[in-house]
């Protein structure tokens, strides 16, 4: 499925500078949840989402794009 995926995204001419981020990504998501992508749930991303912005390194949101 993921590889099915990562063709798509090929097909759509995007570089793999895009493509890898966003396996890695969400291959680190399969492995939090312990489950595969058709059975994940909205609840399991935002569970992802609360574990990602809580620790010792949460990711923060981006200060890009936006205006002063």
């Amino acid at each position: 499925m993921k590889e099915g995926w990562a063709r798509q995204q090929q097909a759509r001419f995007l570089k793999a500078s895009t493509i890898e981020p966003r396996l890695r990504l969400i291959n680190r998501f399969e492995v939090f949840t312990g489950l595969y992508p058709w059975q994940w749930t909205p609840a399991d991303g935002e569970a992802f989402i609360t574990h990602l912005r809580s620790g010792a390194n949460p990711i923060r949101m981006s200060r890009r794009g936006r205006t002063r």
